[in-house]
């Protein structure tokens, strides 16, 4: 009976390919893995190191205003240049391999030229290339669009190609990064956290855009659409954080971390009052929006990374001055099951009362709950939770 073939996508972040000793050694462990009997790679690649930033600090000082299609033309290369490195690489210790880029592939954008959205990607470059069983090396965070210019994927734009390759040749997608994986807790504050062997992709969701510094939103919503399982390991290493899909009826926590230095904002106004300008939940600084009507008013609550004087900038001056501003902590739990367990908020409630934290504001979901502090409160109480709900390493 004929062997099944096993594809994966491998991606290396930009600090695991930030000299030429690590591209060496990123090609060395590529050979242990494509050495195995059956076995296809996608190899996905971002930029060496810090070279993005390098290229962008290029760009403004020659251009203040650059031409969308020559910038990223230029910013692209950074990702080029990490591709081609390491297929030379792979060459140089005798693995047949091709460097392929979105204009190679074809990976077809549509939209903004900086966030643009993967359409579709062409099938059959990349399928020959590994018919004749050669790793196929592929620069991240560019496409190109219809008129077969560059187009760029945004914030943690690699990640999202890696995953998009892995929907589209079936293969299991792992990410390799600076980071053992996703932990209980930011391994800064509680030493003892649990990394997680799984994360459930609910968890993984509501941390990207509250600053986990994992995975992005945007390819974690990807592999959400089509449920594609991601890990996520330590450049080198076999062991990671698998994201799964799978629910389970008790409550569990996979995630608590916390952010600091910001600010706390309530306000409230009547419900036939014209307010010039209110925030939104996807502004990049509101971390926190909640908004109620009651008794002909509504009241805000908003937590943020702005200051007070930018705030009042977005009212207009006769709406706010209801408002009232406190400096705080940000307390972000995430799971799944927290509002169908009584016991769960009893329990949060118990600790924050027994240590007599001031609390300003709690907004619970089915899988997270956010807990505003006072300043400087915050990661004793994610001390304390990790304690509470046995997420530290006995």
């Amino acid at each position: 009976m004929e062997e099944s073939i096993l594809r994966f996508v491998l991606k290396f972040g930009g600090s695991s390919l930030s000299s030429i000793e690590k591209i060496k050694k990123v090609a060395f462990f590529i050979k242990t893995i494509v050495s195995r009997p059956h076995t296809q790679l996608i190899i996905v690649v971002s930029a060496m190191g810090k070279s993005t930033d390098k290229l962008l600090r290029q760009a403004s000082l020659v251009s203040s205003c650059p031409e969308p299609s020559a910038f990223n033309t230029l910013v692209t290369t950074g990702e080029i240049v990490s591709a081609s490195l390491l297929t030379l690489a792979l060459q140089d210790i005798n693995v047949p391999s091709v460097c392929l880029t979105a204009k190679d592939i074809k990976i077809h954008t549509k939209g903004n030229l900086k966030n643009a959205i993967i359409t579709h990607i062409d099938k059959e470059n990349i399928e020959n290339m590994l018919a004749e069983g050669k790793v196929v090396v592929v620069p991240g965070f560019q496409g190109v669009n219809e008129e077969n210019k560059y187009t760029l994927l945004g914030r943690g734009g690699s990640d999202t190609t890696a995953v998009a390759l892995g929907i589209v040749f079936d293969a299991k997608v792992k990410i390799y990064t600076d980071v053992y994986g996703y932990y209980v807790c930011d391994p800064k504050i509680v030493p003892s956290g649990n990394r997680l062997k799984t994360i459930n992709i609910k968890s993984a969701l509501e941390a990207a855009p509250l600053g986990a510094k994992i995975l992005d939103f945007r390819c974690l919503e990807l592999a959400n659409k089509y449920k594609k399982e991601v890990e996520v390991l330590k450049s080198g290493k076999t062991k990671g954080t698998r994201v799964v899909y799978d629910a389970l009826e008790s409550y569990f926590i996979d995630n608590i971390s916390f952010q600091n230095k910001l600010l706390l904002v309530k306000n409230h106004y009547s419900c036939n009052g014209k307010i010039q300008l209110k925030f939104k939940k996807e502004c990049s600084t509101t971390k926190l929006y909640a908004e109620e009507k009651r008794d002909g008013y509504i009241y805000q609550t908003i937590v943020t990374s702005v200051t007070k004087d930018f705030i009042k900038q977005v009212y207009n001056h006769k709406k706010y001055k209801n408002m009232h501003f406190n400096e705080c902590d940000m307390l972000i739990l995430t799971g799944s099951g927290f509002i169908f367990h009584d016991e769960f908020m009893e329990k949060v409630q118990n600790l924050i009362k027994i240590n007599k934290f001031s609390v300003f504001f709690m907004d619970l979901s089915e899988s997270c709950l956010k807990i505003v502090v006072k300043k400087n409160f915050g990661a004793r109480l994610c001390k304390l939770l990790a304690e509470e709900f046995q997420l530290t390493v006995r």
